[in-house]
């Protein structure tokens, strides 16, 4: 397969997903970013399949506070577990060592004590968190939840050393573990009458599976030593690693951190379930993609002759043409889609969905420059522009919040917006990623966006109110996949064409073709 698109066609993102090297080869058994890419997706596509079918089982059974309740449990675990982590994984990708070297046993011993006292400091400000959502009455979930924290933890260096190797088709196992517990021990305990806690049990459960299988799955056995010369020499990446961790994180979840500040749990609860489907068929695309950038950038980054640029560009192309199609369907069909998945106790979630799927894809499509940034040492830059965004976002969410959860939405795609500008202005002068070269990229994905809206919007319109709510969704749904296919045909010709070889599609043609052909 040719790495361009046919000729006379421009390149959907910039780039192939797998760049020829020119200068040090890999070996020729070595993970490469394509087939990275392949087993973290069919990771994802697995793992958060499981978590869907048990979130629709679970939206039946608890009601939008139980919610609430729990999404501000997992947004406070979600950050201790950045915190336990204080980039030290990031170190071990960074480096880009073989073996399990002198400098892994120390970013081990490192890394546990990082947690152990994560873990205290975790116990100690359940309670204040707990009442910073309104939830006193729940704090010992909170408490509860920590446990999660160390669990993940614990495994931290071994998840490094797999990602280190982009060895991503053994990190399914613990991936899908992870999500399989959580969901049969959430879903039980629900139905016995648990409420909240049975949602966070199972992500201590999950999350004591996944640590489980990483350990029992990775050769590495820690010594506990220190070196503290190689601590110091860690400590400069890795204290940026992890307050851009920190600041990104601050900077996606703000407005969430406000709307359970400000308003009720019922709100948080309608709020964080119109998160769910972004999040999880747009923004797990882009974290997962991530995983395997972060590493596979650095390493290109160690060529003689590499070109990041490109490979960068390559990857936001790729990523807006599945991203921002997907977020313009939901943005578009919100109504329907949560009526029919999620029953009409969630209808609320449907106008907030519109605006959370524009804010998410946003951010999603810009992952690549965090990774490339992160990949050439420049993320102490990174954590400034989030930084900054972080106060904006904030404010502009405190100002909405007074006209409830639908407003908070709208306010954050404005900031997201802002955000994204002052990125692309960084990227341009810090990385070389030009502007033209990023709009040539989305030129594609933003053709198939206009297709979903020319097409669904009208039936939308058309057809609300007039028709069940299902019917709307699967026609709103055909019309939006026909729309997409037709614009890319129509103002992009040859686009599905390298869409199709980029994912082998020609090659398993062509070897059904030559079984065929030896049958007869």
């Amino acid at each position: 397969m040719s790495d361009a698109p046919p000729r006379g066609v421009p390149p959907v993102g910039g780039a192939p997903l797998e760049p020829a090297p020119t200068g040090d080869p890999l070996p020729d058994d070595e993970p490469t970013l394509r087939n990275g890419v392949g087993w973290s997706l069919f990771a994802l596509v697995a793992s958060k399949l499981v978590s869907f079918v048990a979130l629709l089982v679970l939206a039946r059974i608890l009601v939008p506070d139980e919610f609430g309740v729990v999404a501000a449990i997992t947004t406070y675990l979600a950050f201790l577990e950045i915190a336990s982590d204080l980039g030290v994984k990031a170190v071990v990708i960074y480096e880009q060592e073989r073996d399990h070297s002198a400098r892994v046993q120390t970013a081990f011993s490192l890394n546990l004590i990082v947690v152990a006292v994560a873990t205290l400091i975790g116990i100690g400000l359940s309670w204040p968190v707990s009442a910073f959502f309104g939830l006193e009455d729940r704090h010992w979930l909170f408490l509860l939840g920590v446990f999660s924290l160390t669990c993940t933890g614990v495994s931290n260096i071994h998840d490094g050393l797999l990602l280190r190797e982009l060895s991503l088709g053994r990190r399914v196992r613990p991936q899908l573990a992870r999500g399989v517990v959580q969901a049969i021990v959430s879903i039980a305990l629900a139905a016995a009458g648990l409420g909240a806690a049975a949602m966070v049990v199972g992500v201590v459960c999950g999350s004591l599976a996944w640590t489980l299988l990483l350990w029992s799955m990775t050769t590495f056995r820690p010594d506990f030593t220190l070196d503290r010369a190689i601590a110091r020499s860690m400590v400069a990446y890795a204290s940026g690693a992890w307050l851009f961790f920190v600041t990104s994180w601050l900077s996606i979840q703000a407005d969430v951190l406000v709307v359970g500040h400000q308003l009720s749990t019922v709100d948080l609860g309608v709020y964080t379930m119109a998160y769910r489907l972004p999040e999880l068929l747009v923004f797990n695309v882009a974290w997962t993609l991530s995983i395997v950038a972060f590493p596979a950038l650095a390493r290109e980054r160690k060529r003689t002759d590499s070109d990041v640029v490109a490979s960068t560009v390559g990857l936001i192309g790729w990523l807006a043409l599945y991203a921002l199609p997907i977020a313009a369907t939901l943005a578009v069909l919100g109504q329907p889609i949560v009526d029919v998945l999620f029953s009409s106790r969630w209808s609320a979630s449907g106008p907030v969905l519109s605006g959370v799927a524009l804010a998410v894809a946003m951010l999603t499509v810009m992952t690549p420059i965090s990774d490339a940034a992160k990949a050439v040492g420049r993320q102490w830059s990174m954590v400034v522009i989030y930084a900054a965004h972080v106060p904006l976002v904030v404010a502009a969410v405190l100002i909405a919040s007074d006209r409830g959860p639908e407003a908070v939405a709208w306010a954050s795609v404005a900031a997201t917006i802002v955000f994204v500008v002052a990125l692309l202005a960084w990227a341009h002068v810090a990385l070389g990623i030009t502007i033209g070269r990023v709009a040539a990229a989305l030129r594609a994905p933003l053709a198939a966006v206009a297709g979903v809206c020319a097409v669904a919007l009208p039936l939308r319109l058309l057809l609300q109110g007039d028709v069940p709510a299902v019917v709307l969704l699967v026609l709103g749904g055909l019309g939006a996949g026909a729309g997409a296919l037709l614009a890319l045909r129509v103002l992009v010709p040859g686009t599905l064409t390298a869409v199709a070889g980029e994912a082998g599609v020609g090659d398993v043609v062509a070897r059904l073709r030559g079984r065929r052909s030896r049958a007869a």
